[in-house]
Parts: structure tokens; C-alpha cells; sequence
């Protein structure tokens, strides 16, 4: 038996939730299928996570993830919780600042024409931001952190 392990963000299964407790499956499935991926294989060498991610979740996949969300046994179906950046807090001169990895972005910009930050530190924060964006895409996020209510 092949199990398939799928990342599912919070948002994403709380969503289905809501949609499973109003009535609404098929809408669950589809938005399960949209918003969710299947997790990068850990022995792969030569596929990486992003294109893993990257990969249409299947229909009968996603219908099993939805009906295991409701308590059915699908033992080759694994759901992995997976973690999110929400905020980063930053230490300034200015005080404590609490951003989204957009507004580290832009905090780190309008630092640098300010002339409150240097150039070497601007592209640390750029960097990070990188890193941490990368990082959420292959926890399955593919867009910036959101309510994600659209089905």
C-alpha cells in the first residue's frame, strides 16, 4: 500500500470544516484540492520540494483527505499539519514593530531611504524574507498568509 502525505494548513482545515458542517463536500473537495499539497517525498534526491508542491492535487486524493477530515479511515492517506509565519517582530530604534513578511520587506526598504538602515543590513532583511517565503511555500503556502476564505 502507497500512502500519500498531503500538508494541509490550518486555515485550509478549517475551512473544509466549515464546509463539511454546512452541507457541502463537493465545495470541501474542491477547495481542499485547490488550496492543498501533497508533501515533498523525503528519499527524493532529484525532485524538489517546490516542485512537489507544485503538483495538481488528484481528485479521488483529495476526497479521501476531506472524508479522513470527517473521521473515515483512509490509512494511505496521511494529512500533515503544516506550520505558517503569521508576523515577524523586529527590535528598531523606532520600538517594537510587529510585520507581515511583506511588511518586513517594505520596513526594510523605507529604512534604507530613510538612512536609518545600511545597505549590508537592507539586504540581510531582503534575504530573509527570501528565505522564510521559501520556506512557507514548501510548508505548502503558495500565497502570502491569508484568511484564505475563497472556494
Amino acid at each position: 500500500m502507497t500512502v500519500t502525505k498531503i500538508l494541509v494548513t490550518a486555515p485550509v482545515r478549517a475551512r473544509v470544516q466549515a464546509l463539511i458542517a454546512e452541507g457541502q463536500k463537493i465545495r470541501a473537495i474542491k477547495y481542499f484540492r485547490a488550496n492543498s499539497h501533497y508533501a515533498p517525498p523525503v528519499d527524493a534526491d532529484e525532485v524538489t520540494a517546490r516542485q512537489v508542491a507544485r503538483r495538481h492535487m488528484g481528485l479521488a486524493d483529495a476526497k479521501m483527505a476531506v472524508e479522513k477530515l470527517q473521521g473515515m479511515n483512509w490509512p494511505n492517506i496521511v494529512l500533515v499539519g503544516s506550520c505558517d509565519i503569521r508576523s515577524v517582530r523586529l527590535d528598531t530604534p523606532q520600538g517594537i514593530v510587529e510585520v507581515d513578511l511583506e511588511g518586513l520587506q517594505l520596513h526594510g526598504l523605507m529604512q534604507l531611504t530613510d538612512g536609518a538602515m545600511g545597505l549590508e543590513t537592507c539586504r540581510s532583511v531582503i534575504s530573509l524574507v527570501d528565505t522564510l517565503q521559501a520556506w512557507r511555500r514548501d510548508q505548502g503556502h503558495m500565497c502570502p498568509p491569508c484568511d484564505e476564505d475563497d472556494t
